[in-house]
C-alpha cells in the first residue's frame, strides 16, 4: 500500500521549474508519506476511541465509532483483558493485546485494524499481521482464536472479522523476523 502512494504521488505531481532532481525526488516521498501518515495517525485515533474513550467527540471519527460499537455491541461480550501488556522472555518479545474476551459466544484475541476499504470489495488481510497475532495468540493463551477486526477508513460503519487459520505458519513466519 506504501508503495502505492508513492507512485501515485509520483504520478501526480509535476516538476517544479529549475527543480533538481533530488528536490523532485524528495517533495513525490513527502507527498506519498502524507498519506500513510495521515492513515496512521487516523487509525491511531481510532484504536484509542475504541480502547481508551478518548476523541469520542471527534466529528471524523464519530460514523466509524457508531458503526463498530453497533456491531460490537451485539458481538463482544465484556472483556477478560483489554490493552493487555505480556511479555514472552523464553522467545524474546512482548505486546500489548487490544482485546481479549468474547466474539459471539467464544474466547478470542483480538487486535483491532483500520484500512481503507472499496464499496463490494474485501480487505485485504496482509501476512504480517497474521504473524502478529499467533505471536499475540502465543504470548496470551495458545488455546484461544486470534481475530482481527478490520474497520474501513473509508465506508462509516462497515467492519469485517478476520480469524486466522493456520497459526502455526504465521508463528514460523514470525520467528524469522
Amino acid at each position: 500500500w506504501k508503495e502505492t502512494q508513492m507512485i501515485l504521488a509520483g504520478a501526480r505531481t509535476s516538476r517544479l521549474p529549475d527543480e533538481d532532481d533530488a528536490a523532485f525526488c524528495r517533495r513525490i516521498r513527502d507527498e506519498g508519506q502524507a498519506e500513510s501518515i495521515a492513515a496512521a495517525e487516523f487509525g491511531t485515533r481510532l484504536h484509542a476511541a475504541i480502547a481508551y474513550g478518548a476523541g469520542v467527540d471527534d466529528e471524523d471519527l464519530l460514523p466509524f465509532l457508531d458503526g463498530f460499537h453497533e456491531w460490537a455491541q451485539s458481538a463482544l461480550g465484556a472483556p477478560s483483558a483489554s490493552e493487555k501488556c505480556f511479555a514472552v522472555p523464553s522467545e524474546g518479545y512482548g505486546g500489548r493485546v487490544d482485546y481479549v474476551g468474547t466474539l459471539d459466544g467464544r474466547e478470542v484475541v483480538i487486535d483491532w485494524k483500520s484500512q481503507s476499504s472499496e464499496p463490494g470489495k474485501p480487505f485485504k488481510h496482509y501476512p504480517d499481521v497474521g504473524a502478529q497475532l499467533a505471536a499475540y495468540g502465543r504470548g496470551i493463551d495458545e488455546s484461544l482464536p486470534v481475530v482481527s477486526v478490520v474497520i474501513s477508513s473509508t465506508e462509516p460503519g462497515r467492519l469485517e472479522v478476520h480469524e486466522w487459520e493456520n497459526r502455526d505458519s504465521y508463528w514460523r513466519a514470525f520467528t524469522y523476523c
